[in-house]
């Protein structure tokens, strides 16, 4: 990344940092609330403990929404609910700050810029700030992707955290999970079959190679999903349902419901959305749901940033080519392929609604802009060593 003024890392920054996070929970939670939705936060404060284990158990480990309740019931209880907000806030900024911090290290003032700019846009701000599965998901898979970083360029990890932190984001969410874990299959057969072969053998795979590949494959999975069976088929049907019926029960109150028109009733209907579903739902609101509220200007402008950033370290990435071993199997399988399974996975939760669009796709950020972040400040910082 562009090397300008070194970060000079003062102690005042985690404080700082923490302090702001205070406000935003207070604000979040006792001004915007007023004027829109956060989501399950309110419930997720009234829960408390209660002296039967049958309360828990099985359910904690069979319901994700019980388990998270109880994670928060147990802060209410030992804490109050006042103070449980400010607990979770606190620690996603310490956490998120601790993983990420490392890769500032002699780094520029600019990649620490563009770190503030991603914790403190709007979505992102609110949804580590108030009680919800993104504050813990969001937070885990910070540092679950610097982990991968570490794995991809063979440094150590502590094994346990990862695979507890690994366990807990894929039980929450497990749809967002399947990009981030076809993400770790790729640095696995990269690291122990390719890059051991090529050099057994001495072969050196050229990008073409690797990108004629990629479109195969992108045409045999659309085939196969295309004209499976019955059972991929149901499981589609189930999702179709589930994500339309769960937005549209909340039609009359909702004031982010988005393409009415679309009908989405079987799985065909799915396929034919599917590129302009994915695109819609993550980019953020329309030019046409700007004019119909103007407060969506906000997240527009947001998302915009997201996006240009998104695309300027997607490309930034091919820099990496000289100090990467078949960095284009990474490159077109690892980050290519998993970016366009997690907007397919994100569409049909943010295909209906804005609100739940900017919502959910906060778990993707970690895989679209913090991993090649890192991986860009990771190679520059070991550049920096050796000049």
């Amino acid at each position: 990344m562009v090397d300008t003024k070194r970060l000079d890392f003062s102690n005042y920054y985690l404080p700082t940092l923490i302090l702001i996070k205070i406000f935003l929970t207070f604000f979040y939670l006792n001004i915007y609330d007023n004027f829109s939705s956060i989501g399950d936060a309110r419930g997720y404060l009234r829960r408390y403990l209660v002296l039967d284990i049958n309360a828990y158990f099985p359910h904690i480990l069979t319901n994700r929404s019980h388990f998270v309740e109880t994670i928060y019931a147990f802060s209410n209880t030992l804490f109050s609910n006042i103070i449980t907000p400010y607990i979770f806030s606190i620690l996603s900024i310490i956490i998120i700050w601790n993983t990420c911090k490392v890769y500032f290290l002699n780094s520029s003032k600019i990649n620490f810029y563009l770190f503030l700019i991603i914790i403190f846009s709007p979505s992102f701000a609110l949804w580590t700030s108030v009680p919800s599965k993104e504050l813990i998901t969001v937070t885990l898979s910070i540092y679950m992707v610097s982990c991968l970083v570490k794995i991809l360029v063979k440094e150590k990890i502590n094994f346990l955290l990862f695979l507890l932190v690994t366990l807990i984001f894929a039980y929450i969410r497990p749809n967002y999970f399947l990009a981030y874990f076809i993400f770790l299959s790729i640095i696995i057969i990269k690291i122990y079959f390719l890059d051991r072969i090529c050099i057994r053998y001495k072969i050196k795979i050229s990008k073409n190679y690797y990108i004629l590949l990629l479109v195969t494959s992108i045409i045999s999975l659309f085939f196969l999903l295309r004209f499976s069976d019955n059972y991929i088929i149901q499981k589609i049907e189930l999702i179709i349902y589930t994500s339309y019926h769960m937005f549209y029960a909340f039609d009359d109150v909702s004031t982010s419901m988005r393409n009415k028109y679309i009908q989405w009733n079987d799985y065909n209907d799915f396929f034919k959305y599917i590129v302009f579903g994915s695109f819609v739902s993550f980019s953020g609101p329309t030019i046409e749901e700007i004019m119909y509220r103007p407060i969506f200007v906000i997240y527009f402008i947001e998302s915009l940033i997201i996006n240009l950033i998104i695309i300027y370290l997607f490309v930034s990435l091919i820099s990496l080519n000289k100090f990467i071993q078949n960095f284009y199997f990474i490159y077109f399988f690892g980050f290519f392929l998993c970016f366009i399974i997690a907007l397919i996975t994100h569409y049909p939760l943010g295909i209906f609604n804005l609100g739940s669009s900017l919502r959910y796709k906060q778990n993707l950020l970690a895989l679209m802009i913090f991993l090649p972040y890192m991986l860009l400040c990771y190679n520059f910082n070991k550049t920096a060593s050796h000049q």
